[in-house]
This record gives C-alpha cells, sequence and structure tokens, in this order.
C-alpha cells in the first residue's frame, strides 16, 4: 500500500494553486547517441540531414523540437496591428515591410512525423505572432493564406500536387501570450519549449504542445464552411464526415441545420459529426475491421466507436476526446498526439505510420460487470516501414512513443509483450483511463533507455490497478520506473488544473468569470472523485535512474 501526496488539496486557497512552481529547463549536455539511426529508421540520405539534430546531437527538450533543415520553419514576429496580417492575407503588404523576424526555428520532431513527405529542395514556412494584447484576441484566428486551391490548405495542396505552391508562408499561427496583473498572481510568463509525454509547464503556457496542436490545421485538418453551410468545395477534412443522423457523409451546400438541433459553431457539441477513415475506424474497432468505409452503419459495424468532430469558428477542428492534444478540453496533458489522431493524419492522405510511436492502443471500455480482457502480445520496438513490423532485436529510438495506451476503461491489460525504447521523453505504457488493471506478468520486462522515460505512467482517471511481477526499468537521466501523476495543462494550470479530487479554473477567476469560491471549486468529474490508483501489487523488480516510484502532487495514491 501507498500513500500518496494529494498535491494541492480543493480546500487550498486559490493563491496557492496560482502559484505551481516551474520546473527546471533540461539540462544541454546530455549523452550522444551514437547509434546508426538512418539504417536503423530507413530514411535516405535527405532525411537523414533532417533529423540527425533530433536523433543524434543534444537530447534536451529545445534541441528535440529544433533541427538545421526541416519540413516546417516556424517564424515568430513581432507585431501589434492584426489589420497588417488582414493585408498580407490580401497579398497587398509587402511581408519584409513591417515584419520583424526574431528568428527562424524549425520544428524537426513534426518534420520526422512527416518525413516521407519532404521535399530535400523546399520548406514549408509558417508565420507565428505572440502577442499579449488579451483585449484582442477574440479577433485573431490561426489563417490560411488564400490559394488556387479551395478547400484545400496551400502545403496540402503542394505535397498532393494539386497546385504549385510558391508563397512565402503558408499562414498565420496565432499565440496569444498573457500576462496577468492580479494582486496574488506573479505577472508575466516564461515561454516554455519543454517536450515530453505528459508535461510539467505548471502556470506557462507549453508552446511546443500548443503549435503542435495547431499544426494539423495547416495540413488540412480544418474545415471548409462559415457555420451555416458547407462550402464548395469540400475539405478533405469534410469528405470524410458523416452523420448518424442523415446516415450519409457531407455534401458540399449542406446546411448546419441538417445535422443537429441549434447545430452550429457556437454549439459544435448539437452537431452529429463523426470522422470515418479506414485507420480510424480499424483502431476504433474492437475486431480490427480493416476495410470499414465513410458510410458504415452501425448494423455492420456494431463494436464501432464514433470519433465526433467539432467543428468551430474559422472552420478549426477539434474532437470530442479527453485530455488530448487536439481535443476541446480545457485540459490537456499530452505533449504529443495520441495513435488516434495520427490515423486522422494518415486518413487525410499523409504517408505517416502510427505504430512507430505507439505499440498498441485501446479505447475500448468494458462495463462493471463485464470487463474488457486484452493480452498484449505484440510489444514495441523498432518500427521497420519496409515490412510494417517491429524489429525485435531493435529497440525504438523515436522520441515521445509510448508502447502500450491504455485510453478506456474497465479493462483488463497483461503486457506479455515486452517493450523496449531509447526514444526521449517515451512511457512504456501509458494508463489515462479509469478502473483498469495492468499486469506485467512475471517473465516480461519493459526497458525504457531515454532521457525523461518511464516504463510505466498513470497519466489520468481513478482506480486503476497496477500488478508488476516482471521486471519493468527506466535507465535514462531523469528516469522513472512508475510515475502516477496527472502533470501539467499544456495550456496553462491557470486555464484548467485537475487532480485527484481537485479541479480548479483560475483564469476563470482572473477574468472575472467566476468569483474566487467557484473557481476554486469547479465540479468535481468522476473520474477524479477517488484515488488515482487504489492499490499498487509489486514482487517483480522496478528501477528509475531518477525514482523507482513517482507520485505526482496532484495525485492520490491509495
Amino acid at each position: 500500500m501507498f500513500a500518496g501526496k494529494s498535491g494541492l488539496s480543493i480546500v487550498l486557497s486559490l493563491a496557492a494553486v496560482l502559484l505551481l512552481s516551474q520546473v527546471a529547463e533540461a539540462k544541454n549536455n546530455s549523452k550522444k547517441n551514437d547509434r546508426d539511426f538512418q539504417a536503423t529508421l530507413s530514411i535516405t540520405d535527405a532525411q537523414a540531414r533532417v533529423f540527425k539534430s533530433i536523433l543524434k546531437a543534444d537530447s534536451s527538450p529545445y534541441n528535440l523540437l529544433l533541427a538545421k533543415d526541416a519540413f516546417f520553419r516556424i517564424r515568430p514576429y513581432k507585431q501589434d496591428n492584426v489589420g497588417d496580417f488582414r493585408l498580407r492575407d490580401q497579398q497587398a503588404l509587402n511581408a519584409s515591410n513591417s515584419f520583424i523576424t526574431e528568428d527562424q526555428e524549425p520544428f524537426s520532431l513534426f518534420s520526422y512525423l512527416m518525413r516521407s513527405e519532404i521535399n530535400s529542395n523546399y520548406q514549408y514556412y509558417l508565420d507565428y505572432l505572440l502577442d499579449k494584447d488579451t483585449s484582442k484576441v477574440k479577433l485573431w484566428f490561426n489563417q490560411i493564406w488564400d490559394n488556387p486551391c479551395e478547400g484545400l490548405a496551400p502545403i496540402e495542396a503542394d505535397i498532393k500536387q494539386h497546385c504549385n505552391f510558391k508563397g512565402d508562408s503558408a499562414g498565420l499561427l496565432m499565440l496569444p501570450y498573457k500576462v496577468y496583473s492580479v494582486k496574488g498572481v506573479a505577472d508575466g510568463e516564461k515561454i516554455n519549449y519543454d517536450n515530453n509525454q505528459l508535461l510539467t509547464n505548471g502556470s506557462s503556457p507549453n508552446y511546443s504542445a500548443i503549435i503542435y496542436r495547431s499544426l494539423p490545421y495547416f495540413m488540412g485538418m480544418f474545415s471548409n464552411s462559415d457555420g451555416v453551410h458547407f462550402r464548395k468545395p469540400i475539405s478533405t477534412f469534410d469528405s470524410h464526415l458523416y452523420s448518424e443522423l442523415t446516415g450519409r457523409a457531407v455534401s458540399a451546400g449542406d446546411p448546419f441545420s441538417n445535422y443537429g438541433e441549434k447545430c452550429s459553431y457556437k454549439m459544435p457539441h448539437r452537431c452529429s459529426f463523426y470522422f470515418s477513415g479506414k485507420y480510424v475506424n480499424k483502431l476504433l474497432s474492437q475486431h480490427g475491421y480493416f476495410d470499414a468505409s465513410i458510410n458504415f452503419n452501425k448494423s455492420e459495424y456494431p463494436d464501432k466507436f464514433n470519433l465526433k468532430a467539432l467543428i468551430g469558428d474559422g472552420g478549426v477542428v477539434r474532437f470530442d476526446l479527453k485530455n488530448s492534444l487536439l481535443s476541446d478540453s480545457q485540459f490537456i496533458n499530452y505533449g504529443f498526439y495520441n495513435e488516434l489522431e495520427l490515423a486522422v493524419l494518415h486518413d487525410l492522405g499523409y504517408d505517416i505510420d502510427p505504430r512507430e510511436f505507439y505499440g498498441h492502443s485501446i479505447y475500448s471500455s468494458g462495463t462493471p460487470q463485464i470487463r474488457g480482457e486484452h493480452n498484449i502480445g505484440s510489444g514495441f520496438f523498432s518500427w521497420n516501414r519496409v515490412s510494417t513490423s517491429y524489429n525485435f532485436n531493435t529497440a525504438s529510438v523515436v522520441p515521445l512513443g509510448v508502447g502500450t495506451h491504455i485510453y478506456g476503461s474497465y479493462n483488463d491489460v497483461t503486457q506479455t509483450g515486452p517493450i523496449s525504447s531509447e526514444g526521449y521523453g517515451s512511457l512504456g505504457i501509458r494508463v489515462d483511463g479509469s478502473h483498469n488493471s495492468v499486469t506485467i506478468p512475471v517473465k516480461n520486462r519493459i526497458t525504457m533507455s531515454g532521457d525523461k522515460s518511464s516504463a510505466l505512467a498513470v497519466t489520468y482517471g481513478c482506480d486503476n490497478v497496477l500488478n508488476i511481477n516482471g521486471r519493468i526499468e527506466s535507465l535514462g537521466d531523469d528516469g522513472v520506473g512508475i510515475m502516477m501523476s496527472y502533470g501539467s495543462n499544456v495550456l496553462s494550470d491557470r486555464v484548467e488544473y485537475r487532480g485527484s479530487y481537485q479541479r480548479v479554473r483560475t483564469l476563470d477567476y482572473i477574468t472575472g468569470k467566476r468569483s474566487f469560491e467557484e473557481a476554486q471549486s469547479v465540479g468535481l468529474l468522476p473520474e477524479l472523485r477517488e484515488p488515482m490508483v487504489k492499490r499498487v501489487n509489486i514482487s517483480g523488480m522496478i528501477y528509475g535512474k531518477k525514482y523507482s516510484i513517482l507520485i505526482g502532487r496532484n495525485s492520490h495514491v491509495r
């Protein structure tokens, strides 16, 4: 039995919640890895140049994101006049005359994900803007510049060879940079680029995760709609939308009113839009139907779970998922996409391999009476893109990978397949559901050698049980054997802070949306009303270079 730290109690003062301590920046002198990554990953010479800094050089979080050459280059700007950006969209303003370039920084992990689409002679630029004036935030949105291919983002059109993209920039990425002046609240915030599966950014937003959250928009994950109807032509994303209400896929010209009473941008949950595609449908089907068509119905695929799509202002798309990077949640504790979100990108036409990052994912849930039973024997190693299988003699080197992801609840999971990874910030097993049991059998082993990795991490939910009969180890710097923590909200713990018996919305208090009492006692969700882990049974071996067992201060372990 373990007595976990309760973290910040819901009865603590709001000021204490506001002053969450910041995690120190990662050291920049991590050991270099001399493995021949090019051979391991089966990539070309041109692609190897793109990824060598992420896979061979310093593995600090900041360098993890940056490479000399990359698919995407992100350009920060100082700009106070939103009108200039609108003129830029209309090609009436020369960027060099009004934009102040601070730096040019590529995001190499996204480049690695999209490596099959890379043209070694061309890079795509995105302008991003940090602005401290919160009064203007509502006026600004991520924008895709106009281009000859209607219904397609410029980068998407160019990659898929529908149009020849010749623009200087593919769009504008808006990042509000808020500074609060409230008694008892620290002014300003530090720009946090730390990158991990589970982040600890505290009250500062994590801009790496926020940018990852926005990048799919520029790759075509948007709706060509105006909140009243779908425009012609529909976007690639729209072509994957169907509705159980109408029994068919959406079409250009369809009014939103066809898809639910009061269906609109302002009330996206009232719309019956669901994303369907071959890879998403396979992942969400318990029995793994591979040929699920876009217009499937429940009688054909009774065990298929729906991925509800939420269309917001400006055609921005989010999913009705739990705390994930592309969800509409106000609490997000993922530093990278989950397998389902990667499957969406795959279905949108990009040659990516979700299984390179995820060995196995469980999205299904059982019930208290009939629990789901899963014996995971496939394991997780280096992924071979040619044979589309794991190389069981070679550890995975991909950063932020997850061997087994348990998203659903009421599941009994036995991990019989070994897991081996050298990737930075990777997790052997990640648990986000509730009422699950996870068993590592006597003869099995989970070995994580990457820095800041964890062999088994419970990152959300309640009443989970861990049975460690085999061997789990995290050998890299800052490695943790078993981690039980909600981590931080990538949007900032001020937006919403969650933990066992805790749910606080500091920003609502700062902006006057809630009183002090209301902000510190937001209605508890069912998964927060019990201990995160109710029992840990250990008869095997647990090792972590930093901690064998770590219980987060916002987590309770019975």
